[in-house]
């Protein structure tokens, strides 16, 4: 909700970013932070009606260039429903 109040009446396009990176750091897990993890995050967030930001366009995957197949099948399932 706070982010929705920090938008609110504003010209703004917000993504929710979803990690996909591999690298395991002190503030990276990709056990827990992945897309799938992230896709549902989302998901369960914008269900709450109260919840959902006017401007929540959608997701950012970040870092693209390290996604592989298995994760955008996950995209396209979870996120896409496809």
């Amino acid at each position: 909700m706070e982010i929705g109040r920090a938008t609110d009446g504003q010209n703004v396009a917000l993504l929710f970013g979803v990690p996909t990176s591999e690298e395991k750091t002190r503030t990276h897990w990709p056990n827990a932070e992945n897309m799938h993890s992230g896709l549902e995050g989302v998901l369960d967030g914008l269900a709450v009606a109260d919840a959902m930001p006017r401007g929540a366009k959608g997701v950012a995957v970040y870092p693209y260039w390290e996604t592989d197949e298995a994760e955008w099948d996950t995209y396209k399932s979870l996120w896409l429903g496809q």
